[in-house]
């Protein structure tokens, strides 16, 4: 076949589907809208939302609360709510408790590193110490620097934590590491309050469904019908 009539040929077909869909979708829109206007579908799937339930799984503000005591009795600390919810971390949904989308994606990469907090501690102030914007630096000045800041804080660092493959790089002895400033402080800094959304986050399951017994959608349907008489 002529490649321009091959050329051609596709350019139609794309522009055939093109339109098609553009047509679809606008006949979808029309539906609705007739629909709203005949029988207030609106409002009928409103009031189906309105008898819907959560499910079980996602927890109310009682529950959140209880959850919170029991972790703040066990590990001895004070988790600020308020302040999770003025940062929007936590979001009241029709009364239960959820954690935001961009916070749950900040949690799953904060469960795999949570074992190393004082690795990470010990990366960002060696980063603030170093001058220059080069992060490379032979082994043995950072094991020097490792075991000065166990002194310093009288603890034991973990050597995988510190090399560990998810922030460094080894190569001849030299290390490249990670802008620990620009990845990790941001779970530093607010390290409890990860520590609780994590723990929190294990009682609840994102399903996004709402359930509703047959016999409530049956009994609206009637109802809007008697009044609706263009009800499907």
């Amino acid at each position: 076949m002529n490649t321009n009539l091959s050329d051609s040929i596709n350019e139609l077909k794309t522009f055939l589907l093109q339109i098609t869909e553009k047509q679809i979708k606008r006949n979808k829109e029309i539906a609705a809208n007739e629909a709203d206007l005949s029988w207030e579908a609106a409002r009928f799937f409103a009031e189906i939302i309105d008898k819907s339930t959560a499910p079980v799984n996602l927890k109310t503000y009682d529950q959140f609360a209880t959850i919170k005591k029991d972790f703040e009795a066990i590990n001895n600390l004070n988790i600020n709510e308020s302040e999770l919810f003025n940062k929007f971390w936590l979001r009241n949904v029709l009364g239960y408790v959820k954690i935001s989308e961009g916070i749950r994606s900040l949690l799953f990469n904060f469960n795999n590193i949570k074992a190393y907090k004082n690795e990470l501690d010990f990366w960002l102030q060696f980063q603030k110490k170093k001058k220059g914007d080069r992060r490379k630096q032979e082994k043995n000045i950072i094991d020097q620097a490792a075991r000065k800041f166990e002194s310093e804080r009288k603890i034991k660092l973990n050597p995988e934590g510190i090399y560990l493959n998810r922030w460094t790089k080894i190569e001849d002895d030299i290390i490249e590491y990670s802008d620990f400033e620009i990845y990790f402080k941001q779970y530093i800094d607010n390290w409890n309050d990860f520590l609780f959304l994590s723990e929190f986050d294990t009682h609840t399951t994102e399903e996004n469904l709402l359930k509703i017994q047959k016999e409530e959608v049956r009994k609206s349907h009637t109802s809007f019908r008697n009044f609706y008489r263009l009800t499907p």
